[in-house]
């Protein structure tokens, strides 16, 4: 094991490189929960941050594209099965080094960093919620790119599962990407009949359905706060009304998304999300004065209950 891991030195000859990142390939399938206690211990040495550094340069200094890809695999399964790891390696690079190596033209190289990107979000380190936060637009845009021009069909299916666990770090992320037209690429993806792909867009459809009660809900709430603080005289500003919608009540587009989108709506709008919408017209339209972004939170609001009540 140790003469394969020196293989990947800088340096080395190319065909060697390549039967020694092949071969950690195949070792590193074999790390998996299952294996005996024997094969765990004899493969203790790959589990080594040097040796994820290794296979991630390899994938950037290499020329060889087969090399390239094999060294991804084996630096994707790694990860999998050790994910600090992960979070390690993006800390060290940087996450738009690992962004801008989704949009490669290597198929193995797409799927691995996809991979990769997932580990890394299931559970992210402070660290890596600011590059996120740094990052938005270009991950958005890198992400999507996959589900509309990926490699195959794995590697869409792969994308999905990006939004799904995006969307636990916070709704927010799933506002923005429906900004970009996310739900009409999964209509659009619908239509493939890959099993893979369509379980992974089903499950993300029922994540939405979760989680929009608890958006709608979190926007009754604030409206009620702004309205208590406006009986105790705290009055807004001339022009607060006209400021752009802050958390959470800038997330109400997602929800104009949502009762718009043909194939989401009848799963994800539910009876919570109704009432909890129901609430949020009383206190924004009924008993509320004028409160930072309250125009735009207005036309919104109307757009929704008019999408409602044309589908009805």
């Amino acid at each position: 094991l140790s003469v394969l891991l020196r293989a990947l030195a800088k340096g080395e000859d190319d065909i060697v490189q390549h039967y020694a990142a092949q071969a950690l390939d195949n070792l590193c399938t074999q790390l998996t929960a299952e294996a005996s206690s024997s094969t765990a211990a004899r493969l203790a040495p790959l589990r080594s941050f040097d040796n994820v550094s290794s296979l991630f340069s390899l994938v950037g200094a290499t020329k060889v594209e087969a090399l390239r890809g094999t060294a991804a695999s084996a630096l994707s399964r790694l990860v999998r099965f050790q994910p600090p790891l992960a979070a390690q390696l993006v800390d060290k690079v940087g996450l738009t080094a690992i962004v801008e190596l989704l949009a490669h033209d290597n198929a193995r190289v797409q799927q691995a960093f996809i991979n990769l990107l997932n580990v890394v979000l299931v559970s992210p380190t402070q660290r890596t919620l600011k590059a996120l936060s740094e990052h938005e637009p270009k991950l958005l845009t890198a992400v999507l790119a996959l589900l509309d021009h990926g490699t195959s069909v794995l590697v869409r299916a792969k994308a999905v599962v990006t939004f799904r666990v995006l969307a636990s770090i916070s709704p927010h992320w799933l506002a923005a990407a429906c900004d970009k037209k996310l739900l009409s690429t999964l209509e659009r993806l619908q239509r493939d009949k890959d099993a893979y792909l369509k379980g992974a867009i089903e499950a993300l459809v029922q994540d939405v359905a979760l989680l929009l009660p608890q958006v709608v809900t979190s926007m009754s709430k604030e409206l009620s706060n702004v309205r208590a603080a406006a009986g105790k005289g705290k009055s807004t500003l001339p022009g607060d009304a006209l400021k752009p919608l802050k958390p959470p009540l800038s997330l109400l587009p997602l929800l104009l998304h949502v009762v718009t989108s043909p194939s989401v709506r009848p799963v994800a709008v539910c009876g919570g999300t109704i009432r909890a919408l129901a609430e949020c017209i009383t206190v924004a339209e009924v008993s509320l004065q004028p409160f930072a972004g309250s125009v735009e939170f207005r036309r919104i609001l109307h757009l929704v209950v008019e999408a409602l009540a044309q589908q009805n």
